[in-house]
């Protein structure tokens, strides 16, 4: 069977019986020949590379194991990979979690991949990964957990050490296999971590700017249907008075229109002129139409009441060049000029299930239409930016079905983009719940800020690589958020609303502003009545949901100059979960700072990660001197991680049961009370004090002052 670009034999790998207390493979650091130690290379990757001991990446011992893939080796999803494997007797540990790690490296292109493949005879498949790419002076360790189904139907288990990529060289060394948890992996295991408080330090440079930090870094979503899910209020023929009240709250900077999916279908032409004469337009399935109430004037004139920009999604699958390049001219002519304008949503998703004419289109294809879109639009206004869709992304989801998007779209058409849009930062997208404790699962979201980091930093790089390392190609993230399952099934499905969701979301924020190419970011989405959305529905009116706060503390109370910093607290180490991959050493102190515009006055934002301790940090300024004023303290928190406001599915949707993050879960009582942002205020003598970040909360400090030293 192909198996995640693996070919495996159920058959071919022999089944080994657990050879010693905690590891169960044999030759596990390669120290006797590789192939004659219990490895194996499957017939069907035999001409894709090779395989063999080397004296380079050794962890202990003298030997590793060394992959060597050539131009035939599989670089994408479906595609076959080179690699040696090593059967376990699946009746053996149906029902049992199976801890693995290894030590990994990789070096010129190539991206070592260890993993754990539990099949089914029914096809069915459960696996588990750990990836390793980028030239590490050392080997990397890593580990996770795979949940072996208690299935009869169980027909192999396998752990592989493949190569991903056609050149370079991947490396591997002392790999187990066990049935055994490490102690110190509490988060992999849903444990409560009660005790006294935690301390850490934090050190600000207020005399290192680092850059301006872009305003439309704090943008949302918002879709055309449905009447703007509810943004236009049919009775009044009008925006609706609470939603605006709500949004601007929140205080996004930037809105994305006609909405992600929908703008493949999307036809402006439809949404203007008088509204009682406009037709109906598609929606999710073929034959399901929706008033097109809320259209291009009603979103700017929502835009202008906010105080936000607009950001125009063109219809690229669907629509043509010509006319997009109305859209821009008619934006222009009404005196509400757009900058900010997406070349298509995802192209390189097949949609054909929803319309014949929207199939995923290949790099190349893509690139050709984006250069034809760009160039039509920008004779209309030679001024505007505009974005191409790539689909650069981390963890589970780097498995695309054009590997070499990234590579053709910034080649062909790099120097005509201004800026890159990735759908980077969904977490944790379940998929499969093997039943995890709910702590175990928000750990593993609250990891993915990290992951999302590097992903953003590794396409920073491609970008100078590929265009140059002057390119002025920003890099904009316009679909993001928290996002547990999209299914009524889902026992996560309606998680979205709670604190644990909006520390990620202060952690994702957080990585944007530091990321220097970051321009800008759209969370996924404003408003509807079902899961994903920053504002939904209690008790039959329009309610603000938990992340929405998390927006709010920065549009509020942050600064729009980012300095340099640096943060020493404790760390967790997190176990993969869906998209997220395991994660070492997250810090459970988050923390950025920055300069008010009027430079008087210094902000430090805080996330504490940690469930059930305080953590209280020192904190130094440099090159700031505090004026002696109290410091204005915001604390964004709530009753426990699940806490919630209160919004509701309806009740006809069927939706499961809800997981509770136990212990002192709050999940059921949500209520506008559970969530809360207190202000408060703190003496600050001088550059050098402490404070106490409690459990699961985001705080901002301001430090009224100057940049420049205290005197003596």
């Amino acid at each position: 069977m192909r198996l995640y670009g693996l070919a495996v034999a159920a058959g071919s790998i022999a089944a080994v019986a657990q050879t010693g207390p905690s590891n169960l493979l044999r030759n596990p650091g390669f120290e006797q020949p590789v192939l004659a130690g219990g490895w194996s290379v499957d017939s069907s990757v035999l001409s894709e590379g090779l395989a063999g001991q080397s004296v380079y990446d050794v962890h202990s011992g003298k030997y590793s194991l060394r992959l060597v893939p050539n131009a035939l080796n599989g670089t994408g999803l479906g595609q076959s990979q080179f690699g040696v494997g090593q059967g376990l007797d699946p009746a053996l540990y149906r029902g049992k979690a199976l801890y693995f790690s290894g030590w990994l490296g990789a070096t010129g292109g190539a991206t070592s991949v260890l993993r754990l493949v539990a099949v089914s005879s029914t096809g069915a498949v459960w696996y588990r990964e750990l990836r390793q790419s980028g030239s590490t002076p050392t080997p990397v360790f890593q580990r996770d957990i795979l949940d072996v189904p208690d299935d009869p139907t169980l027909s192999a288990l396998v752990l592989t050490c493949t190569v991903l990529g056609v050149k370079g060289s991947a490396w591997f060394d002392d790999i187990t296999v066990s049935t055994g948890i490490p102690e110190d992996w509490l988060a992999a295991t849903g444990a409560p971590d009660a005790g006294a408080g935690l301390p850490a330090s934090i050190d600000v440079d207020a005399g290192t700017v680092l850059r301006t930090i872009p305003q439309t870094l704090y943008g949302i979503n918002v879709e055309w249907v449905w009447n703007g899910n509810g943004l236009y209020n049919a009775g009044t023929g009008g925006l609706d008075a609470s939603l605006l009240g709500l949004t601007q709250n929140m205080g996004p900077t930037l809105l994305r229109f006609p909405g992600g999916f929908f703008s493949d279908f999307y036809h402006w032409q439809d949404g203007v002129g008088p509204v009682e004469s406009r037709p109906q337009g598609r929606t999710l399935s073929p034959g399901q139409l929706s008033a097109n109430n809320f259209g291009t004037d009603e979103l700017l004139q929502f835009a202008d009441a906010t105080g936000a920009q607009p950001l125009f999604t063109v219809n690229v699958l669907t629509g043509t060049p010509e006319e997009a390049a109305a859209w821009v001219k008619y934006t222009n002519s009404s005196g509400r000029r757009v900058l900010y304008w997406e070349i298509g949503n995802e192209p390189y998703v097949d949609l054909r299930q929803f319309d014949p004419a929207a199939n995923s289109l290949p790099p190349e294809d893509y690139a050709a239409r984006f250069l034809a879109f760009a160039r039509a639009m920008k004779a209309v206004d030679p001024g505007i930016k505009v974005g191409a869709a790539l689909d650069y992304n981390y963890g589970f989801t780097t498995y695309k079905a054009y590997p070499n998007w990234t590579d053709v779209l910034l080649q062909v058409a790099g120097p005509e983009i201004d800026f890159v849009a990735v759908h980077n930062g969904f977490s944790p997208v379940i998929g499969l719940d093997a039943g995890w404790p709910a702590r175990t699962v928000y750990e593993s979201m609250m990891a993915t800020p990290q992951l999302v980091a590097g992903t953003l930093a590794s396409l920073d790089a491609k970008i100078g690589t590929l265009v140059g390392a002057d390119s002025h190609i920003t890099i904009g993230a316009s679909e993001w958020g928290p996002l547990f399952e999209d299914q009524f099934t889902s026992r996560f499905f309606d998680h979205v609303k709670t604190l644990g969701s909006t520390l990620y979301a202060a952690s994702m924020l957080k990585v944007f502003i530091e990321a220097p190419r970051m321009e800008v970011a759209t969370a996924f989405k404003l408003v509807d009545q079902l899961a994903v959305s920053w504002i939904g529905v209690r008790d039959g009116a329009f309610a603000a949901k938990a992340p929405s706060y998390a927006l709010e503390m920065y549009t509020q109370h942050f600064g729009s100059q980012l300095v340099a910093s640096n943060t020493v607290s404790p760390t967790y180490n997190s176990r993969s979960m869906g998209w997220v991959d395991a994660v070492t050493d997250v810090p459970y102190l988050d923390e950025v700072s920055s300069l008010s515009g009027d430079g008087t006055g210094l902000y430090v934002m805080v996330v504490n990660r940690h469930f059930d301790r305080d953590i209280t940090a020192t904190i130094s300024l440099r090159n700031f001197c505090p004026s002696g004023a109290d410091a204005e303290v915001w604390t964004l928190n709530g009753t426990a991680v699940d806490a919630n406001t209160g919004t509701q599915i309806a009740a006809d949707a069927g939706l499961a049961p809800q997981a509770h993050v136990d212990p002192g879960s709050r999940f059921e009582q949500g209520g506008p009370d559970e969530i809360w942002m207190r202000s408060s205020t703190m003496g600050v003598p001088g550059p050098y004090f402490s404070y106490t970040f409690p459990p699961h909360s985001v705080t901002s400090i301001k430090v009224p002052g100057a940049p420049g030293a205290c005197a003596p």
